[in-house]
């Protein structure tokens, strides 16, 4: 539900299941958590509330990115407040 919640954009939703204890760390199939989906929407509000958790910027998925490289190649206010 927590990946789910990221991709569609619903911070309410997000918020609710992470006071809940949903993990941040965890992963879909591709690898992807949900730091990476909050990366990919671009919302920096969904980008400050998974960075509260104990995600690891650096988690690598099943393709060998990171939220950071991630971040990076989309640039602009996204890749400077991952950094």
């Amino acid at each position: 539900p927590l990946l789910a919640a990221v991709q569609v954009g619903n911070l309410e939703i997000v918020s609710m299941l992470l006071d809940a204890g949903a993990s941040a760390t965890a992963t879909d199939e591709l690898g992807n958590n949900a730091l990476i989906y909050a990366v990919r929407s671009k919302s920096l509000s969904l980008l400050a509330k998974i960075l509260s958790t104990s995600v690891d910027p650096l988690q690598r998925n099943k393709a060998g990115e990171t939220p950071l490289h991630i971040a990076q190649q989309i640039g602009g206010e996204v890749a400077e407040f991952i950094q």
